[in-house]
């Protein structure tokens, strides 16, 4: 029977300047597109208030995913000694 390995590397950024850096530029993405979704919704542009709307909501979900892997990451790192 043939064995199936994979392999997986995974990028851990912990309090470094990159991981502030990317979270300053989604923070700043986010700004951007709400701005861009309420100007369409004023002007009732209602294709582009959806396309900024779409991208907005993945500009949120990657922060909040990085925001909830740095703190599982603190989690374990603060409950290694037990």
């Amino acid at each position: 029977m043939a064995e199936n390995t994979q392999t997986y590397t995974t990028r851990i950024f912990l309090n470094t300047e990159e991981a502030k850096k990317r979270l300053s530029e989604l923070q700043e993405q986010v700004e951007e597109f709400r701005k861009k979704k309420d100007k369409a919704a004023r002007d009732g542009d209602w294709p582009t208030f959806n396309s900024a709307k779409k991208q907005l909501d993945m500009v949120i979900k990657e922060m909040n995913a990085m925001k909830t892997s740095a703190q599982a990451i603190d989690h374990v790192l603060g409950n290694l000694s037990s």
